[in-house]
């Protein structure tokens, strides 16, 4: 059963996806010889929709382009996944490990991302980042369990209200989403899945993606803000493939998140309901 749990960077955006365009056609040159060797190479080209940044009430759409390459012993590699490694765990369960880079935010509108609302925020930059997901399957249920780890960012130093020198940090931050997932129907009109969510991050993940710091707060219109770690929302995805061919699929991805605590209460969130969506056209060498 494949269900469509995307990583828990809870930067409900297009921009993760959209990273993928710039490199795809070089790897998509490459496609055909991995094929040939046994590997297994998947391509999606498509059109995609949701907010600007995570809380916000503006709304994009944008180019979607994916790329997975499955090798030999267990080895990927993906626009979304990353790079790394997984193995069955009996007939019922699986593992991996990944490594790949965060998502990022810009302070201002830019194509496809970012806020003219969030100016003088400053831009929270792609880090390495390292996960973990499980799989197992419980009758018709399938539970899934992905931890990730990112690198600190940049720290910047400025001179505070009072005169003092301090030193604005962005630290590496821990996020986990867990989801049940089933599968609704399979027949004629394709395949039907779908999954309830909930995503939790540490304190140093809330502080990133929904606090303000002082120096922040000095630049844009938001009052300091410094969330504690929790929940940071809860939400449901659906995902239908319809087969046009054995090699070719079309696939139509849903999902809503609401942002709730710490998250939800943040002076930057504007929206706390969150809706995005892609349809995809994906090609299996």
């Amino acid at each position: 059963m494949m269900l469509f749990l995307s990583r828990p960077d809870r930067s409900i955006t297009l921009s993760h996806l959209l990273r993928a365009v710039g490199t795809g056609s070089v790897l998509l040159l490459t496609s055909a010889v991995f094929a040939a060797d046994g590997w297994e190479v998947t391509t999606g080209l498509g059109v995609g929709v949701g907010p600007r940044y995570s809380g916000g009430r503006e709304t994009v759409t944008g180019p979607v382009a994916s790329l997975d390459i499955k090798a030999p012993m267990g080895f990927f590699l993906g626009t979304q996944t990353g790079i790394g490694w997984g193995a069955d765990l009996g007939k019922r369960g699986s593992f991996s490990v990944f490594a790949g880079l965060s998502p990022e935010r810009k302070d201002h509108r830019a194509r496809f991302e970012g806020s003219d609302y969030l100016r003088g925020m400053g831009k929270i930059k792609r880090r390495g980042l390292l996960g973990f997901n499980a799989k197992v399957e419980m009758g018709i249920f399938e539970l899934e369990s992905t931890l990730s780890f990112t690198d600190k960012g940049d720290d910047e130093d400025y001179i505070d209200a009072q005169g003092n020198r301090a030193t604005a940090r962005q630290e590496g931050y821990t996020t986990l989403r867990l989801g049940l997932g089933t599968q609704f129907y399979e027949g004629v009109a394709g395949t039907l899945v779908g999954s309830v969510l909930a995503d939790w991050g540490d304190r140093h993940y809330m502080m990133t993606w929904y606090g303000v710091n002082p120096l922040q707060a000095s630049r844009s219109r938001f009052a300091s803000y410094s969330p504690g770690p929790g929940l940071v929302d809860v939400g449901a995805n659906l995902s239908w493939t319809l087969p046009i061919n054995k090699q070719t699929s079309l696939i139509v991805n849903g999902e809503a998140l609401r942002l709730v605590g710490d998250a939800a209460d943040s002076p930057i969130v504007l929206r706390k309901t969150q809706l995005s969506g892609s349809t995809i056209v994906s090609y299996t060498f």
